[in-house]
Order: C-alpha cells, then structure tokens, then sequence
C-alpha cells in the first residue's frame, strides 16, 4: 500500500526589515499543493494550502501549531511566519513496505522557489515562484552592449548579485546561464527595467525561449536536451487515470512560421568616436506548410506580413542563418517537428514516475493501438496532498 508523502521545507530570508527573520522549518502536512514544470511562460509556479490547526517542525523540535497566538501567519505586528521572498522546498512522493515489512521512502523535489503572495485568511494560501523571482528583483544596467555580445554573455553581466536585495545575494551569486550556445541578436540596449524583462524583450523581438532548470538559466531556440531526457512508459486502462487527448492529422494542419535573422557587417570604416561602423541587413520569410508542402514568401523592407487566416502563427529567430534559402530551411525544419499524425493534449496519472518537462512518454493503448507513440513533454502540472497525487502531463510533439 502506498501512502502519500510530502514535505514542505521553508528558509526565512532576513532582510532590513526583518532582520530577526531566519528560522527553518518543515511542514511534513498540507491540505493541496499544485505546481507546475514547463519552459512556456518564464515562471514556474506553484501555489500550497495549509490548515491553520497545523504542527510545524523547527530547528528545536515542534513548535507551536498555526493556531497557536503567538504565531503570526503573515500580518504586520510581530515577525510573520511566512513573508512574500521566503524559500520554499516541495518534496512529495509516497510511502510504502518492501516486502520485508521495512519502510521505505520514493520522493522528489518537484519544486524550488519563493514566496510571491501570502494569503489573509483560511486555510493557509501561500503562492510561489521559482528562481525567475530572483530575476524580477534585480535592475538591470544602463547599457548598449555591442553586437559582438552575446546574449548569454549580456545575462551573466545584468545577473549581478550586488544589485540586488540583499536577502537574495547568495542566491544569486549561484545562478548560471547556459554555457552551450552562443547566440548574438545585434546591438542591445537595456534601461531602466528588470533583468526579467530583458527576458521577455529577447521573446517578443528574437523567439528566444527562457526558464530555469535548477539553478541555470537556459535562453535560446531549443528547449530540450535529448541527453537530459528521462523515459517513461504509461499504458491506457492502466496507468493512466484520466485524458484530453486528441487524435490530429497532417491533412487538417496549418503551420506557418515568420523566421528572421539580422545581418550585421563591419563596413571598414569608423566613427568620430572610433568605433566601427557597421550595416545590418534584415532578412525575413514567412514559411507555411500546409498538405505536407512548404511554401516560402520573403518580407522585403517595407513589405507588410501577410496575416494569419488559418493554422497556428510563430516567430522564429535563426542567427546562423546567412541568407533566404537558409533562414527558410531552418523554419520548415523546425515547423516539421509539430506537423505529424498522433496524439496531442494532455493526460493525468500517478505520482510515480515521475515526470518533468522535456522527458520522453510512450503511450501503450493495447485495445486501440493507433494510439500508441512516443512525445516529448512540454508540460507537467503537479498536484497533491489529501486527495493523492497526480501528475497532468501535456505532449509537445511526437518522436516515434
């Protein structure tokens, strides 16, 4: 029989404020917990609820429950338990006997973050973010960064631990920024706004993805790593609880991409100041496969995008691409990557195995094997507590 497990480790972060708050505790006990593990939207989040009538494990042993008086949960008299930037550890797994009768413990971590809301009332609501939190709070330099920066190495310099709060420096000083690519964008200017919103200037304007996995920072067109990639097998009727999952066809899809790239040359000349001038040339196509053809229509300067009346529209950036033809090749390649015969959406299961975002599934359906496959994840949403475990697992694409 398994049991349900879950620990929720908190680190206090004393900061001018508060400066007496630095405890760690544990909560082994909470009514839900939901998180989430993808590289979508920046941010993972994760959101816990906790009973008030709640004993929490400290430094010296057991404390006094939640409801005790002299525990503030997170008002403005006395030094609250909770406070918005406090660390916070999610471990849940489950408990069971071997068959010796000892006890054995299979947990994960399945989240890592800080506080960005406290509830007021009950139960207990305590919102969090992961480390992209940390980014949010850090200002960013006013600088032009030249066009032979990289983008990863413009990160590692705004990335700068003495800027920010003070409760966050050693946190900061421990975050790195992916050290497998090197992507230049042209020259870059960043004022007054927060490294994070550099992040999502580098989406907008280049198609350059951005999330956290750990302590790293990873930036660019690609998001997954195959070598990084766990496997996982889940069979329909079996362990597979419940789904959203919907059969797509090559025939009915339409996909298009605007895919550019912007050429920067030295021109041999200089400025008054000394510096080289330089010329960009802005190449631009718009590629659409559609009936497993694809076409190609390069933008010219002054040229409008035609609009999207059908299908699903991206933005694709390709820095190594030196002329049309490449740029467009690129685009179809990566297009033909979601143009394919199988399933799409999402599916619940268990707690274990667990799963994280850019792992491989395979799906068994051993009545109606047409549903068989092997996607890749884009997503998994976590939830837990009284009501067990389970994870919701969304599919990005197919790669068998």
């Amino acid at each position: 029989m398994l049991d349900v497990y879950s620990q929720l480790q908190f680190t206090q972060l004393p900061s001018v404020a508060n400066p007496k708050h630095n405890r760690r505790f544990n909560i082994n006990f909470c009514h839900k917990i939901e998180a989430e593990d993808s590289w979508e939207d920046f941010t993972n989040n994760a959101k816990i609820t906790l009973p008030k009538a709640l004993r929490y494990a400290g430094e010296y042993g057991i404390h006094d429950n939640l409801k005790g008086v002299n525990v503030n949960i997170g008002g403005f008299d006395s030094d609250p338990l909770f406070l918005k930037g406090d660390k916070v550890d999610i471990i849940t797994g489950y408990k069971y006997r071997d068959g010796n009768g000892n006890e054995r413990l299979q947990s994960n971590k399945i989240f890592t973050g800080y506080i960005s809301n406290v509830g007021s009332g009950t139960p207990i609501e305590l919102e969090m973010e992961d480390n992209m939190w940390l980014l949010k709070q850090i200002p960013a330099p006013t600088k032009c960064f030249p066009s032979t920066t990289t983008v990863e190495d413009l990160l590692r310099e705004v990335i700068d631990s003495k800027v920010c709060p003070p409760q966050y420096k050693d946190a900061v000083s421990k975050l790195t920024v992916n050290a497998l690519t090197k992507t230049t964008v042209g020259q870059f200017l960043t004022q007054g706004e927060t490294v994070m919103q550099i992040l999502a200037r580098f989406r907008k304007d280049y198609g350059l993805e951005a999330y956290f996995k750990g302590n790293e920072l990873r930036i660019g067109l690609e998001v997954y790593l195959a070598n990084e990639a766990a496997n996982h097998k889940f069979t329909f009727q079996k362990n597979i609880i419940e789904d959203e999952l919907e059969y797509q066809r090559k025939d009915d899809l339409v996909l298009s991409a605007l895919a550019t790239n912007t050429i920067v040359e030295d021109t041999g000349k200089q400025t008054k100041d000394g510096q080289n001038k330089t010329k960009k040339t802005q190449l631009q196509v718009l590629v659409t496969l559609k009936n497993n053809v694809a076409t190609f229509k390069e933008i010219k300067s002054g040229d409008s995008v035609p609009e999207n009346t059908e299908g699903q529209r991206t933005k694709m950036f390709f820095p190594g691409a030196q002329n049309i033809s490449e740029l467009g090749k690129l685009a179809e390649k990566k297009l033909r990557l979601l143009y394919y015969d199988g399933l799409t959406g999402s599916f619940t299961t268990f707690g274990l195995p667990y799963v994280k975002q850019g792992d491989s599934v395979e799906l068994v359906d051993n009545i109606l094997p047409e549903r068989n496959g092997k996607y890749r994840v884009k997503k998994v949403d976590y939830e837990g507590g009284v009501g067990g475990l389970r994870q919701t697992i969304s599919l990005h694409m197919k790669l068998l």
